[in-house]
């Protein structure tokens, strides 16, 4: 067991120059703040309904990451690894705090990023966030690598059918999907190449949230990310597939935002 310690407190909104920050909605009374890592080949701008829903709570700032490669940094080289988007997030979060409480929500890939910042603000000595949320993803240790090289376009266009995340329009416009397909590849590419290292339980609570239907996160490896808090564990299972996120925006905003009601204030379990 980890004692509880000093928590992360928010970027300033001047940080929003910072090539990670994608997207940042400031509250007009805050009280606390969300980063979002988004899941493998999306960008901040997909989580732009989510923020806007999100917006009717003026004490929550929201800020969603925006990784190398794709949206407004499409020119960019994708990220190498896990480890290196987590420090990259990392880094960027110890260096600019303005007190306010922050908490880490993943979404898919975006869940494993979270888990790894934790994991390296601890190993930093730096204040950790309040609270971790982690959706559509099984719990690291399940992880399963392929060890195979870049996926072909056939394979990447047949698991974002699989995942039912990409309008079928999209999928079936070439002109307007190839652009984004490197650093789709490239991400699909990280992420079945990601070998998780034994990791601490940190004194973080975590709330996983999956779909039903979703085919990438059998019930009991949810259920595994409880093994990865020392403090607080909750999950949580609704209506939709992979991308409940938008089948089921309504009751993923209403799950996460009670977690962070919950935790936002005092100090954690």
């Amino acid at each position: 067991m980890i004692e509880t310690g000093t928590y992360l407190s928010a970027p300033r909104v001047a940080e929003q120059t910072n090539p990670w920050v994608g997207l940042h909605r400031p509250a007009t009374a805050s009280q606390a703040q969300i980063v979002i890592a988004p899941y493998a080949g999306g960008n901040a701008s997909g989580f732009f309904s989510w923020m806007k829903e999100v917006g009717a709570e003026d004490w929550l700032d929201v800020i969603i990451l925006q990784p190398p490669g794709r949206g407004a940094r499409h020119r960019e080289e994708p990220v190498s690894s896990l480890e290196a988007y987590a420090e990259q997030v990392a880094d960027l979060l110890v260096q600019s705090q303005s007190g306010l409480p922050v908490f880490l929500m993943g979404y898919s890939m975006g869940a494993i990023v979270c888990h790894l910042v934790s994991q390296r603000l601890f190993a930093l000595g730096a204040a950790l966030p309040k609270g971790l949320i982690v959706a559509a993803r099984k719990a690291p240790q399940y992880q399963r690598t392929s060890g195979g090289g870049p996926l072909t376009r056939d394979q990447i266009l047949a698991r974002l059918k699989r995942l039912q995340g990409t309008p079928e329009a999209l999928l079936n416009n070439r002109e307007m999907l190839d652009p984004y397909l490197d650093s789709i590849s490239a991400e699909f590419h990280i992420v079945d190449n990601f070998v998780p290292r034994p990791s601490r339980s940190l004194p973080i609570p975590v709330a996983a949230i999956s779909g039903l239907d979703d085919p990438e996160t059998p019930l009991m490896e949810v259920f595994g990310w409880r093994q990865h808090s020392s403090a607080e564990f909750e999950a949580h299972f609704i209506e939709g597939g992979h991308f409940f996120m938008n089948s089921n925006r309504a009751e993923f905003i209403d799950l996460a935002l009670r977690f962070i009601r919950k935790h936002k204030q005092g100090a954690t379990p």
